[in-house]
């Protein structure tokens, strides 16, 4: 789908846990789609600010957006806006490393903080009657951050570990392979939170002069959802943020990637591994192209996107013909054109029958009209769990603040009527352009062969093992 909401799980799934020990109800789903319930307001500085009111429960969310990720770093940086995420909380000039999450937490709340390719986001949640002190520290946190050297080295310490957990994942692996040879100038080929060895590049100062070039009001946006009015929370922030430097997003320059009209290939082989697996990535439409994300959201789910257990490839390829053990189509919108990406779990020997049976299905979509029908159901799928998706005020503040980073707010307002009007042709138009024959890449991982050779995708001979390297 197009909200990564499956990055912001686990902090969703804290706040829904929290709510729920709370004794509080969840938000009444559909609220977000009211624009008359949002406002926007830009601050001197040029923050943008964006407030949704909802009286309803008595919780407000702050979620702080900036429009920085892996997209803007290097091959020699790769890793520095995670590792500055990781970095924004542990100490200000006014507060000691770690007592921002204790007074939050102190006010019966909670605070996490997550990044993307192309964005950082810093949320708290917390009673609406404590809205004043955690506004108050969460524009300290922004504004005055200090990266002290002692808690770089802890924090370096646990970015190792995460990264070391990633490459015993084979879904991490291969998706950071398919990054690789989907993207060869673009910042998209960069893993999210770099490499070990980029990460061991990292200093403070490569830190603070990431922090100083995007980190600046005009990059950012607040979101507020919650019980309480715009008008009496503006004054707050504006005399908590108000110390963010002005300053207009950083100019970014990037070439045209081209899309691939051969397949790109990447085998690779692990001993004792008992199951196949492989990713193929296609080039998906960008935010600027929101007809075309909103066709290629429906046709996620005509195919099956995770949350579509009832879609195309898993009645194929797993109920029918029995190849795999698990499938599905993923899509997250980025601000340039992106990847959707297909992946199946496998018997070892069945992994290039079911790549042929999932780019047969491709080729339907392709080149056959879904019916009518079929895709009524599917768009009744989506729009339900984007409603699920809404359901919190963190998740409202988060699906704002999503389409916010990219493009702007007012998309997650356009989305559900945008999706009802998805056609027939609309699907097959976008499954034409982004889903070409041989226009993916891919991304296999198999038991390592007593030989030491594995044989190339499409029988185009043995690829030497040697030459297989986690990226």
């Amino acid at each position: 789908m197009t909200l990564r909401n499956l990055r912001l799980v686990p902090f969703v799934t804290m706040a829904l846990g929290w709510l729920a020990v709370s004794g509080f109800p969840p938000a009444r789903a559909g609220d977000i789609l009211d624009p008359e319930m949002v406002t926007q307001t830009t601050l001197p500085n040029g923050l943008r600010v964006v407030v949704k009111e909802a009286p309803g429960i008595d919780l407000v969310v702050l979620n702080v957006w900036v429009r920085a990720g892996s997209a803007d770093e290097t091959e020699e940086n790769n890793g520095v806006s995670h590792f500055l995420e990781h970095m924004m909380f542990k100490g200000t000039k006014k507060r000691g490393p770690l007592e921002f999450q204790k007074e939050i937490e102190e006010l019966g709340g909670m605070a996490n903080a997550s990044s993307t390719e192309d964005a950082a986001q810093y949320w708290v949640v917390v009673r609406a009657q404590h809205i004043a002190p955690a506004v108050e520290a969460l524009g300290d946190v922004m504004t005055n951050p200090t990266f002290p050297a002692e808690q770089m080295r802890v924090e370096a310490n646990t970015i190792q570990k995460e990264l070391a957990e990633a490459e015993t994942n084979p879904e991490q692996i291969l998706a950071d392979w398919v990054g690789r040879l989907s993207y060869r100038v673009h910042p998209y080929r960069l893993p999210t939170a770099g490499t070990r060895d980029s990460v061991r590049r990292i200093t403070r100062e490569k830190v603070v002069e990431f922090y100083d070039k995007h980190y600046v009001a005009g990059n950012m946006s607040l979101v507020v959802v919650g019980a309480v009015k715009a008008a009496e929370v503006l004054p707050k922030i504006e005399a908590a943020f108000g110390g963010l430097r002005a300053g207009t997003p950083p100019e970014r320059a990037y070439q045209p990637e081209a899309v691939p009209t051969e397949t790109q290939f990447r085998v690779l082989t692990v001993p004792n591994l008992s199951r196949g697996y492989q990713m193929l990535g296609f080039r998906a439409p960008g935010m600027e192209n929101k007809e075309d994300v909103c066709a290629m959201d429906v046709l996620l789910y005509v195919l099956g996107e995770r949350r579509a257990e009832a879609g195309r490839l898993n009645r194929e390829l797993r109920s029918r013909q029995r190849l795999v053990s698990a499938v599905w189509a993923d899509y997250v919108t980025l601000r340039h054109p992106g990847l959707v990406t297909f992946w199946t779990e496998s018997e070892p020997s069945k992994v290039e029958a079911a790549r042929e049976a999932l780019l047969a299905q491709i080729a339907q979509v392709r080149d056959n009209l879904v019916p009518a029908d079929e895709i009524q159901r599917a768009k009744t799928l989506l729009l339900g769990v984007y409603t699920l998706d809404n359901e919190t005020y963190d998740g409202q503040a988060g699906t704002l603040g999503f389409y916010e980073a990219k493009d702007t707010y007012r998309f997650a307002l356009e989305y559900t009527e945008r999706i009802r009007g998805v056609t027939p042709e609309d699907i097959r138009r976008v499954a034409r352009q982004y889903l070409a024959e041989k226009s993916h890449s891919l991304a296999v991982m198999k038991p390592k062969m007593p030989e030491g050779v594995v044989e190339a995708p499409g029988g185009t001979g043995p690829l030497d093992v040697a030459a297989e390297e986690n990226p």
